[in-house]
C-alpha cells in the first residue's frame, strides 16, 4: 500500500529540479524512451537499463549535490553504449526502436547541465581506441599462453 504522506521538503526539491531544467537538452525528433533496454547486450551483463534516450543519445541523469565526473560514470555510460552496439535500443514493452547511438551524455538535475561525453566527432576515435586496445589485451593474452606452453 501506498502511503499518502507527501514530504513537502521533497516537493520542493522537485520544483527546483523542474526550474532549472533547460527543455531543449531533452526535445526530441524521432524517439524518446524513459528506462530503455538494450536487448541482447542488457541480457549477456544480467540486466541493464540506461535512464533515457533521446533521438540517437543515451543520457545518465544524476541527482548529485556535487558536480563532479567519476570514472565509475564514464565506464556505465560507455557501457551502454557498447551493449546498444551489440543488439538495440528497447522500449519496456520490448518493443526495438530505430535509432542509432551517437552521443552519451549525463544531466546533472542539481545543476541543470548536461554533460555529452562521446559525439559524432569522438564516436570515431573512441572506437578506433577500443579496437587497438582490445586488440593489444588479445595479442597479450596470446603471448601469455605462448609462454606458459612452452614451459
Amino acid at each position: 500500500m501506498l502511503s499518502s504522506y507527501v514530504d513537502t521538503n521533497d516537493v520542493e526539491d522537485l520544483k527546483s529540479l523542474i526550474g532549472i531544467l533547460d527543455i531543449k537538452h531533452f526535445s526530441c525528433s524521432n524517439c524518446c524512451v524513459l528506462n530503455p533496454t538494450f536487448g541482447e547486450g542488457s541480457s549477456i551483463v544480467g540486466g541493464a537499463d540506461a535512464d533515457l534516450v533521446i533521438d540517437d543519445m543515451i543520457v545518465d541523469i544524476k541527482v548529485t549535490k556535487h558536480l563532479k565526473f567519476a570514472q565509475g560514470y564514464y565506464n556505465q555510460l560507455v557501457g551502454y553504449f557498447v551493449l546498444s552496439k551489440i543488439d538495440s535500443v528497447y522500449a519496456k514493452d520490448d518493443e526495438r526502436i530505430a535509432t542509432d547511438i551517437k552521443r552519451v551524455a549525463i544531466y546533472y538535475a542539481r545543476h541543470g547541465y548536461l554533460h555529452v561525453i562521446i559525439d559524432k566527432r569522438s564516436l570515431s576515435k573512441f572506437i578506433r581506441w577500443l579496437e587497438k586496445r582490445a586488440a593489444e589485451m588479445f595479442l597479450e593474452k596470446s603471448h601469455q599462453k605462448t609462454k606458459q606452453a612452452t614451459f
